[in-house]
């Protein structure tokens, strides 16, 4: 089961009266031990797909999974305690 998963993420915003389409129909699976970077030019939605994930912002359709369960708002404080209590540990790291 994947660690991450990003299922059909659309995210609009509304410029001016105009609708821009920052992220459209994005997929993608992060596994344990990979490792993923997301590159592209200024403006093409990676701060936002970011934001998304991390439950700062919600998309306008389509789910982020965090281990197979459905990530909402709501559960953004628990998220990072779970990613801060999982990541890799420094010699002398309290925190």
């Amino acid at each position: 089961m994947p660690v991450l998963e990003v299922r059909d993420v659309t995210k609009t915003f509304l410029l001016e009266k105009s609708k821009i389409n920052v992220l459209e129909d994005v997929s993608f699976s992060v596994d344990k031990d990979e490792f993923i970077c997301l590159v592209g030019p200024s403006g093409c939605g990676k701060s936002t797909l970011l934001r998304i994930i991390a439950g700062l912002e919600k998309a306008d359709s389509g789910e982020t999974l965090f281990h197979g369960q459905p990530q909402n708002h709501d559960d953004f404080p628990t998220l990072r305690f779970v990613a801060l209590e999982n990541r890799p540990r420094k010699r002398g790291d309290t925190a």
